[in-house]
């Protein structure tokens, strides 16, 4: 079913959502709070972005590196959205990523040897937050 929504930005987008009707409300909310996919990737190219980025929690230590990290991963997310050529899900993950606060998660992401955008996935699922 094809909706048409006013993204926080206040530019209109016209979504199609599928399935059971549960995920057409969370998908609608998404849209209407957040910035249309557009603003939202350039917002994430202007270095203003990754400085209104939540404080880290953690040791000095870890911050210093989950601070390179989580820049390195917000990109790396970005690039996968926009090679999907708009994956609604992968939107999700990247906001999802950068509301993030807690350090050892950077880390683990790069440390669990597996797939970051995996690891995110699954950390996503995990804490069921939109």
């Amino acid at each position: 079913m094809k909706y048409k929504i006013t993204c926080s930005c206040g530019h209109e987008i016209i979504i199609d959502v599928y399935g059971e009707t549960l995920k057409h409300e969370k998908k609608l909310l998404f849209y209407r709070e957040n910035e249309c996919p557009d603003c939202l990737i350039r917002s994430l190219e202007k270095q203003e972005f990754m400085k209104s980025l939540p404080s880290l929690v953690g040791s000095d230590k870890q911050i210093r590196w989950a601070m390179q990290l989580r820049e390195k991963h917000i990109v790396l997310l970005k690039r996968s959205y926009l090679e999907s050529r708009g994956n609604d899900e992968l939107l999700w993950l990247m906001l999802f990523v950068t509301k993030l606060t807690e350090a050892s998660f950077f880390i683990n992401a790069e440390m669990s040897g597996g797939s970051i955008l995996g690891f995110y996935s699954n950390l996503y699922r995990s804490k069921n937050i939109n």
